[in-house]
C-alpha cells in the first residue's frame, strides 16, 4: 500500500501596519507586512511609496471595510478607486474583499503583473461551509 505524502506548509508572522511609524520595528520580526490602507496613518500615497521604496520585506495592501473589520466607511466603488491610487507601489499581494471581486478584473489589468491578488472574506459571525 503506497502512503500519501504529508504536506507540510512554513508558518510565517504577517504583521499589519496602520502607521509608518510602525514599519521599522515591524520588519524586524515580520515575514511579510500588511499595509491597512483603510487607516487613517496610511493615506498618503507618496508618503507611504517613500517608506517601502527600500523595503526587502513582502507586502499585501488592504483596503478594508468597516462591514469586514477595517476601518473604511466608503462605499464598494469609492473604495475601489481608492485602492486604484496604490495599484503603481507594486506589493506582492493584494488583498481584495470577495465583495469587490467584481472590480478585480479592472484592478489585475492596472496591476504590475508582479502582483498577485488574495480574495478574501471577513465573517464575524460564522464559518462558511463551502470553503
Amino acid at each position: 500500500m503506497r502512503r500519501k505524502k504529508a504536506c507540510y506548509m512554513q508558518a510565517r508572522l504577517c504583521v499589519p501596519i496602520t502607521a509608518l511609524s510602525q514599519i521599522q520595528e515591524a520588519k524586524r520580526w515580520a515575514d511579510i507586512l500588511e499595509f491597512r490602507l483603510d487607516a487613517p496613518g496610511l493615506s498618503d500615497v507618496a508618503e507611504l511609496e517613500q517608506s517601502i521604496s527600500s523595503l526587502s520585506t513582502p507586502s499585501i495592501f488592504t483596503l478594508r471595510s468597516s462591514k469586514e473589520g477595517g476601518f473604511s466607511i466608503l462605499p464598494p466603488k469609492k473604495r475601489v478607486l481608492e485602492l486604484k491610487k496604490y495599484l503603481t507601489l507594486v506589493p506582492e499581494y493584494f488583498d481584495v474583499e470577495l465583495q469587490d471581486a467584481v472590480h478585480l478584473p479592472e484592478l489585475r489589468k492596472m496591476c504590475s503583473s508582479k502582483t498577485k491578488f488574495i480574495l478574501s472574506n471577513h465573517d464575524f459571525q460564522k464559518t462558511t461551509n463551502n470553503l
